[in-house]
């Protein structure tokens, strides 16, 4: 199968050159078949990472120019042994065979873009950039710009959530402080607002979920004599009414769920 699709390569060199795509289809199919052709010599020959009997075995052995590491080793495990003239490592091998250089970057960057448009996991905003992209280039735009302009797509739609959650954070902000400011008014209101009748502003459900999920456990952080000794006399007054509302709200809620749990089990 490795020594077909070389000669179908070297076939095809001799016609027109390959379309960015095409080059990086076959260079992919390349890497793996010389992956596999090097694991089957491993096996058969006994090969291993370290030690490779064709190359290490006797005086009239010589490893191939530049495939001796400094350990003595002929390579990682994703090494071959030499094949049809190139050397290297498979992908580098692969990138001889069908560009005749060993720069693969450019190849490896258009099966990743590949990789993400066939992805389903991914946001569908992110694939149709790398669509867009993926067209581009097969119409001989630049490879690099493309794979970062992708790049650059996956983080932001990484961030968006976190975007999103920051901006309700935000809201939840301004809903507090616009309660502390209506609290202020209530201890002490203005001569214009004397009178007036206040209509409290309503919150979501995921408000108060947010806040009662920070406030658990909160009595732990604090030192009930400390408080007691440090707040004034205002600060004492808010602190009971805050429990005040809250017991009784408390109460409203108990109450509002027992008749909810009176009808479902009636129903």
């Amino acid at each position: 199968m490795l020594n077909r699709l070389l000669a179908q390569q070297d076939d095809n060199v001799l016609h027109k050159p390959y379309s960015q795509l095409e080059a990086a289809a076959l260079y992919r199919e390349l890497k793996l078949l010389m992956g596999e052709d090097a694991a089957r010599r491993r096996a058969a020959e006994g090969f291993t990472p370290t030690y490779q009997p064709r190359w290490n075995g006797g005086a009239d052995s010589a490893p191939p120019l530049n495939e001796t590491q400094p350990d003595g080793s002929n390579g990682g495990v994703d090494s071959t042994p030499p094949l049809g003239g190139f050397s290297g490592k498979a992908r580098v091998q692969a990138a001889e065979a069908v560009t005749g250089t060993a720069s693969y970057t450019r190849l490896e960057q258009i099966g990743r873009l590949q990789d993400i448009a066939a992805d389903e996991d991914q946001p569908e905003s992110v694939r149709e950039v790398v669509a867009v992209e993926l067209a581009q280039i097969e119409a001989g735009d630049p490879v690099d710009p493309a794979f970062q302009r992708v790049q650059a797509a996956i983080r932001f739609a990484a961030d968006e959530k976190a975007l999103i959650e920051a901006a309700e954070l935000r809201r939840l902000a301004a809903e507090a402080l616009e309660r502390a400011k209506t609290a202020k008014r209530r201890r002490s209101p203005s001569k214009t607002d004397r009178g007036k009748p206040k209509s409290p502003t309503m919150h979501s459900l995921r408000s108060f979920r947010l806040t009662w999920r920070d406030l658990d456990g909160w009595t732990e952080h604090y030192d009930p004599a400390e408080i007691a000794e440090g707040l004034g006399d205002e600060e004492w007054e808010s602190w009971e009414r805050v429990v005040a509302e809250t017991v009784a709200f408390a109460e409203a809620v108990r109450a509002s769920r027992a008749a909810v749990d009176s009808e479902a089990m009636s129903a």
